[in-house]
């Protein structure tokens, strides 16, 4: 913690030292918050429902398999119950056991399948959800840089990193810029 304030106490001071020398007026201080811009970015809320859609879709199927797994325990009680009682004759018992045995394995077959497709699922759902928040991320990185040409700004940072508490910022300037709404009016105006 000492230390990333440290370094972002250093990094600021040595951008002021470097303007100053190079003779450049530095504008202050820039930020802007990302993690409110993609909050706060429509498109964030229709991808969020696409994923959400996505996951329903790959979800239900496996829903019918768990139901189906379900089944076949009951159709296990039913047939321990058979297999065990002696108003049944021998040979009724053992079709019971033999089926028991039958419906065993099939369950634990398709328990192992919907372990594999539930972990399938899960993994194709990082990988949308992962694509979707660069996609997203690298559209306000744009919209950033793009007003940073624009009014010739040298250095953003990003605050939504910043703890609301940090011990090591005592003081912000109002004169420190802050684009987050500038962003976030550019992003939903496309």
């Amino acid at each position: 913690m000492i230390r990333s304030s440290f370094a972002l106490l250093f990094s600021i001071f040595m951008v002021f030292g470097a303007c100053t020398l190079c003779g450049q007026e530095l504008k202050g201080l820039v930020v802007v918050d990302i993690a409110s811009c993609v909050d706060q970015y429509r498109k964030t809320a229709s991808e969020r429902e696409r994923l959400e859609a996505l996951s329903k879709e790959k979800s239900s199927p496996l829903e019918q398999e768990r139901q189906d797994i379900e089944a076949m325990g009951g159709k296990l009680k039913t047939l321990d119950s058979r297999m065990n009682d002696t108003s049944f004759s021998k040979e009724q018992r053992e079709e019971a056991r033999s089926e028991l045995e039958r419906v065993f394995k099939e369950m634990r077959v398709k328990q192992e399948g919907l372990k594999k497709s539930v972990e399938k699922v899960q993994t194709e759902m990082v990988a949308a959800q992962d694509a979707m928040a660069e996609g997203i991320l690298s559209e306000v990185r744009a919209v950033v840089q793009q007003l940073a040409s624009e009014k010739s700004l040298g250095i953003v940072y990003d605050k939504s990193f910043l703890p609301k508490s940090n011990k090591a910022i005592v003081y912000i300037s109002p004169r420190v810029i802050d684009l987050t709404d500038e962003v976030i009016k550019v992003l939903n105006s496309k």
